[in-house]
């Protein structure tokens, strides 16, 4: 089965953010909710609409449906998304996901100004050493 995704853009970090999850069982009775203790993991990308994560814990794909609730801070604010492993892939030293996200417009906003934010700052930092290194440049063939 081939996955494709529908989103506007997708960001993939230069460093993995880290960040926590549990599982959420019997999500459709909130008499029987079971949520698991969190784990440790690392967000590699970001859509509005999902992500991709690694940790070293296997989670069962196979067993019934569940939900998996992210959190992690993006550019100095918490994150939080629900939703399910649209894709699973074992590599040697971890696990990688793929996670499709409930639909929730307020959620997508802020994960859409949080990158807006985040790229922005990213750039000017680039912008700055790129000056930096032109500058040394300069002074260094003066020096010549």
């Amino acid at each position: 089965m081939r996955y494709k995704r529908k989103e506007p853009f997708r960001y993939l970090f230069n460093e993995p953010i880290d960040g926590k999850f549990a599982i959420i069982l019997n999500h459709e009775d909130k008499d029987k909710v079971i949520r698991t203790d969190p784990g440790m993991l690392k967000v590699i990308d970001l859509s509005p609409r999902g992500m991709q994560f690694k940790t070293k814990l296997d989670i069962p794909t196979s067993k019934k449906e569940f939900y998996v609730e992210v959190t992690f801070e993006l550019d100095g604010e918490m994150i939080e998304m629900l939703g399910k492993v649209a894709w699973k892939k074992n590599e040697r030293d971890c696990v990688r996901y793929g996670l499709e996200g409930i639909e929730d417009r307020k959620r997508e906003q802020q994960i859409i100004e949080r990158v807006k934010s985040l790229s922005k700052k990213a750039h000017a930092k680039a912008n700055i050493l790129e000056k930096t290194e032109d500058l040394e440049q300069r002074e260094a063939s003066k020096d010549k």
